[in-house]
């Protein structure tokens, strides 16, 4: 037996009627709801912009850091000298 999603929110929406008779059209092509074209078109467009805007956005300055980073790294500080130092014991002993 499939668990049932409890749906427990309302969403009310006012549309142009030639919006809603092309979405009552797509609704009887699938053979479903109309609410289960407009979940599922909607669920897709919100993943999209939630993930354009997960996208970090990399200026030119920022770009030509990193290249200059890449290309002449500063020297390890005490704390990566020390990790490094500790992770050469770790696999010398075969603890890792």
């Amino acid at each position: 037996m499939q668990a049932q999603t409890i749906k427990n929110a309302r969403v009310g929406l006012r549309v142009p009627s030639d919006l809603k008779k092309a979405w009552d059209a797509a609704a009887a092509i699938e053979g479903r709801s109309l609410s289960d074209i407009i979940i599922a078109a909607t669920t897709e467009a919100v993943a999209n912009i939630i993930h354009r805007h997960m996208i970090i956005h990399v200026t030119q300055a920022d770009m030509e850091q990193i290249t200059k980073d890449i290309e002449n790294p500063p020297e390890p500080n005490e704390a990566l000298v020390s990790a490094v130092r500790s992770y050469k014991k770790l696999v010398e002993t075969g603890l890792s």
